[in-house]
């Protein structure tokens, strides 16, 4: 997924999404003037912090319709580390947001899962793509097949996922799995902590 660097004020470029080794920005992961080191390229670390920064401020950007600075955000995510997956997932928001653009969600949602097969947000995501779009073939069963499998794993305390798990067996009238569907996801919801718990404890150790 390609875009020439633009200023957030002007309109986004035409953007193409290519293979796993292309990126949203021009170049690859680069150099954080003024983070880090004394020679300006960022640590590892401060990279990692500063690229989370950017990828809650494309997040934030996007829900308030602010779509040029969302988008650059997501560049200037992507400039720190290409193959954080966590790029491609709000790239692909960014496009269903602003553009309604579908297949380039699709493509970006199928990168996030190329860099990280369990990644719990672009499963889901993928999964309520099948699901909004009944006229793909097979498409319901694919959503079902990464609905069970993250289910069955790391995604096993996400609401969202039980909740479209839910919805899939709606459609296909297993009314009763999908009221235990909704009744966990309800479950899970009042309960959840604030962070995943495999994510907050190697801080901890």
């Amino acid at each position: 997924m390609r875009r020439n660097r633009q200023s957030v004020s002007g309109p986004p470029a035409p953007i193409n999404v290519p293979p796993r080794n292309a990126s949203v920005g021009d170049g690859a992961a680069g150099a954080a003037g003024g983070v880090g080191t004394a020679s300006g390229v960022p640590s590892q670390r401060a990279a990692a912090l500063l690229q989370r920064l950017w990828l809650v401020s494309a997040a934030t950007f996007r829900r308030w319709g602010k779509y040029d600075e969302c988008l650059g955000a997501t560049q200037e995510a992507e400039r720190l580390d290409a193959a954080n997956p966590d790029v491609w997932v709000q790239f692909g928001l960014h496009e269903m947001s602003a553009r309604d653009d579908s297949v380039t969600a699709q493509t970006a949602f199928t990168k996030a899962l190329s860099l990280a097969p369990d990644h719990r947000s672009a499963v889901v995501h993928m999964a309520h793509f099948y699901l909004e779009r009944p006229e793909l073939p097979g498409g319901l069963e694919i959503a079902e097949g990464l609905l069970d499998t993250l289910t069955q794993g790391r995604g096993w305390d996400l609401p969202e996922a039980w909740w479209l798990f839910a919805k899939a067996y709606t459609r296909t009238d297993r009314h009763e799995r999908a009221r235990d569907c909704l009744r966990y996801a309800l479950d899970l919801e009042e309960s959840k902590p604030i962070r995943h718990l495999q994510d907050a404890v190697p801080r901890i150790l």
